[in-house]
């Protein structure tokens, strides 16, 4: 091939590259445009975890009949207590919530109550279950504080729960049963947000005494998050236009899709240096095919001065000169054909067509012009690539 004609190539070919160019620039914009609505999307939409921790404490005291052996009003916790000398029990809860973060809006609910439990001794089974409000719900906001404390003090009848379940086990002469009373504080957080997670299970802190007992040993149970260590309120932030955020980054995801479709298509439809070698030797046998023989086996140039022209028209002369035909034969990978007229027993003009001599003038070509080949194109690709990724890593 002439200078001349792999410079028009050339030329094609930069055509090519710079469509494909554009291509991949309009993919890259298009992604941008697509994660920024993703961005967007996931951070208005976004589940924003708070870390609290909680405590608490329970004191009480029980206060007593008038009686000939105690000459206190109350006794204090942590002691054996006689029943019948029980007069009322004064329980003082005291919680505390600790967020890590300031500024953050929440609420929160409390209430507390008397839960009166009949068991079978034996089986466990409950057979009588009474709930009595002692502080229905309340509700308060944080205002933006980082610790909120809930302080409640009772006055617990013991009496009136006690001569309540002595009767009912009188009655249906319950022998085998346990009976207890159970002053329990519920506390939910509650938060802000318009969506808040992990808010079904409530902490709770309670007074355990047991009842038609002869003595009171009182217990303290919790169900409450490790004081050394955090649980979370996840607030799910909304935005008016996250349904728009993401039909516009769908919308522009398909786009970007037909984009790509189109371009793969082309360059597979103007592929390079192989491309360019099917379409020479196409044209060379669709403008003379009577005037060529091709030949199946491959043709041996061993013992022959072989003579090499630059252009198919040469041989179309040297063919007119000497009557004889032109042999043509291709190897058995399509990538380079060989055109051949015997001269005499010792003598062969000859003409190639191959997909390396193609590339090779091609890439000095390049060079000369100072373009960017194929395996650059690639390498900026893969940036592209990379780019996109890093911003998807990033935004999430």
């Amino acid at each position: 091939m002439k200078k001349n004609q792999v410079n028009a190539i050339l030329v094609d070919q930069t055509k090519r590259r710079n469509i494909v160019i554009s291509y991949a620039v309009v993919l890259f914009i298009l992604t941008f445009i697509v994660m920024s609505f993703v961005y967007l999307f996931l951070t208005k939409n976004k589940t924003h975890y708070v870390p609290y921790n909680e405590e608490s404490k329970i004191d009480y005291k029980v206060y007593l009949k008038e009686n000939e052996f105690f000459n206190k009003e109350y006794l204090d916790a942590n002691n054996q207590y006689i029943a019948s000398l029980i007069d009322y029990i004064k329980a003082t809860f005291d919680y505390k919530l600790n967020v890590s973060e300031k500024n953050i809006d929440y609420k929160y609910q409390y209430s507390i109550e008397a839960n009166v439990n009949v068991i079978d001794k034996n089986t466990k089974n409950s057979i009588y279950k009474y709930t009595d409000t002692l502080i229905s719900d309340k509700i308060n906001y944080s205002n933006s504080k980082s610790s909120v404390q809930i302080k409640e003090d009772v006055r617990v009848d013991y009496n009136k729960y006690n001569d309540l379940i002595k009767k009912f086990v009188t009655i249906y002469n319950l022998d085998e049963s346990i009976a207890t009373l159970d002053i329990v504080m519920n506390i939910k957080v509650l938060g802000e947000c318009e969506d808040i997670k992990d808010t079904d299970k409530a902490s709770t802190v309670s007074l355990n005494i047991p009842l038609t007992t002869k003595t009171v040993a009182i217990d303290i149970s919790k169900s409450l998050v490790d004081t050394n260590q955090e649980n979370f309120m996840a607030c799910i932030e909304k935005s008016p236009f996250n349904f728009l955020f993401l039909v516009v980054a769908v919308a522009l995801f398909l786009i970007e899709i037909i984009v790509l479709i189109v371009l793969v298509k082309y360059i597979i439809k103007t592929r390079t240096a192989e491309s360019i070698y099917q379409r020479e030797l196409q044209k060379i046998l669709n403008n003379y095919k009577s005037y060529i023989q091709k030949i199946n086996n491959s043709f041996d140039l061993s013992g022959y001065q072989v003579l090499q022209v630059d252009e198919f028209t040469d041989m179309l002369e040297i063919r007119d000169t000497l009557n004889q035909p032109i042999l043509m034969t291709e190897n058995k990978e399509k990538t380079g054909v060989y055109f051949i007229i015997p001269s005499n027993p010792k003598l062969l003009y000859t003409y190639s067509l191959k997909v390396s001599k193609i590339k090779k003038q091609m890439r000095e070509n390049r060079v000369e012009k100072g373009i960017i080949n194929d395996s650059e194109l690639w390498y900026f690709s893969i940036i592209f690539f990379y780019l996109n990724k890093w911003w998807y890593i990033w935004i999430n």
